[in-house]
């Protein structure tokens, strides 16, 4: 059933952005309450042991209080569907290393696009000065069973759900070649809902209250280049020479 773009559709106890500048505790480039509490209704919308989702540079920036359709197509203009598939711990690993290569590579020409990818029910610390697939360490899971957060291993299998195409059955989120068939996030008739659907579902059961801190950043980005506050270090942020200063 279609709706106006203007429906209020859920509610937001903590304001939902990805803009912090790059001297800030929690640097956009690295983590934002918006991606964190899409990667949380991915995750629980699917049963999955994991949600994420792209850190996209786009977005919109939602205030506490009313949360209306038009934001979330703001967050997710285009139309993927949610799926659930399963992964190896290693595979993770290596999508997180990806990831944060590619937004903070020293070289600003070898960005891959976007920042870093979010997660929900996954924290890592973070050297961004590290060499290349060497800057997370102490990647944790959160056992949804026994609730507690335990080591990433690399053997073992976790389910994780993020956005799905038909086109590209054997991938989730963004890159994530899955060992089984995905699993849809689908509506009462049976069929895939897209994923502003799928949040708005979620919203009418849940507040967004995303839990944030999820990567703990061991040392402060770079300096700006040009004296002007950046969000992305637009030098790049180099690998370690000596010691890095907090």
């Amino acid at each position: 059933m279609y709706k106006p773009i203007d429906t209020v559709i859920g509610e937001a106890k903590k304001p939902l952005y990805r803009g912090n500048f790059s001297d800030h505790e929690m640097p956009g480039v690295v983590e934002g309450s918006s991606h964190n509490f899409l990667a949380d209704v991915f995750r629980k919308e699917a049963g999955a042991d994991i949600g994420t989702i792209r850190g996209f540079r786009y977005g919109t920036h939602v205030a506490t209080g009313d949360i209306r359709l038009e934001d979330i197509y703001h967050f997710i203009p285009v139309a993927p569907f949610i799926a659930k598939g399963t992964i190896t711990g290693s595979q993770l690993h290596d999508q997180i290393e990806r990831s944060l290569n590619g937004s903070l590579n020293p070289d600003p020409f070898k960005w891959t696009g976007g920042w870093v990818q979010a997660y929900s029910g996954v924290r890592y610390e973070l050297d961004p000065y590290a060499p290349a697939f060497g800057k997370a360490s102490n990647i944790e899971i959160f056992d949804q069973k026994k609730r507690i957060w335990q080591p990433l291993d690399m053997d073992k299998q976790y389910t994780v759900a993020g956005y799905w195409y038909p086109g590209r059955p054997d991938d989730i989120g963004t890159g994530l070649k899955i060992n089984d068939n995905a699993q849809t996030v689908n509506g009462p008739d049976g069929n895939p809902l897209d994923a502003t659907e799928v949040v708005a579902r979620y919203l009418s059961k849940n507040q967004a209250d995303p839990e944030l801190g999820r990567v703990k950043l061991l040392h402060k980005l770079p300096e700006p280049a040009f004296g002007n506050r950046e969000i992305q270090p637009l030098n790049g942020v180099p690998e370690r020479v000596g010691t890095i200063q907090n």
